[in-house]
């Protein structure tokens, strides 16, 4: 009983660092394929992130100039 048990978490250890590897190997690919896109993706959330923190912080000013009025 312990043998086979043994024999196969070594199956599934081996496949699953197959499985990485390959996986890194084709993230890697994709990535020389699509480094320019990743760039422009970035860039995009870099962009959205700073859109979406002007709008928050002018929302909240917005509030606190409602509130604050006497």
């Amino acid at each position: 009983m312990w043998c086979c048990s043994d024999r196969l978490e070594t199956r599934i250890r081996r496949s699953s660092e197959y499985l990485k590897r390959k996986w890194i190997r084709s993230r890697s690919r994709i990535n020389l394929r699509e480094g320019k896109m990743f760039q422009t993706f970035t860039s995009l959330k870099l962009v959205g992130a700073e859109f979406i923190s002007h709008v928050s912080t002018k929302v909240v000013n917005e509030n606190i100039q409602l509130y604050s009025r006497p």
